[in-house]
């Protein structure tokens, strides 16, 4: 199973007012992670969006926060995925990099549209290749 890990020194622009990560950071992060570990399969989505009118958007999200990570925090996020077509399931954690303790666990499920928002029922063959690796 393919992965992509990336460690994240957390700033202040990161937290709450109180130095605590904000919720809506982690989904920034999570973003991150998908697309890095599109790019070592070689999938450049904006490449698939110019060139093959394949856009990924998210379907569905669930993060569940486990522990807070604060201000001067360095966070590890790990990123690994499962196809179940027509949709990729994207399943990620966030670990603080030097106590290994787990911050978020988070789901993302992807599915493949065209411009005019028409759903790909299988995976385009421009895809298929690249993604047998996951």
């Amino acid at each position: 199973m393919k992965e992509y890990s990336f460690n994240y020194d957390v700033h202040i622009f990161d937290t709450d007012c109180y130095g605590v990560v904000w919720h809506g950071s982690y989904t920034k992060w999570l973003e991150m992670g998908r697309v890095n570990l599109f790019k070592t399969l070689d999938v450049d989505m904006k490449q698939m969006s110019d060139e093959h009118d394949i856009i990924f958007p998210v379907t569905e999200q669930n993060i569940r926060f486990k522990s807070p990570a604060r201000f001067g925090d360095v966070l590890r996020l790990t990123t690994w995925a499962r196809l179940d077509s027509p949709k990729i399931i994207f399943f990620q954690e966030v670990r603080d990099l030097h106590s290994e303790k787990l911050i978020v666990e988070a789901r993302t499920d992807i599915v493949m549209i065209n411009s005019q928002g028409k759903m790909y029922r299988r995976f385009p063959e421009v895809l298929q290749e690249k993604l047998k690796n996951l």
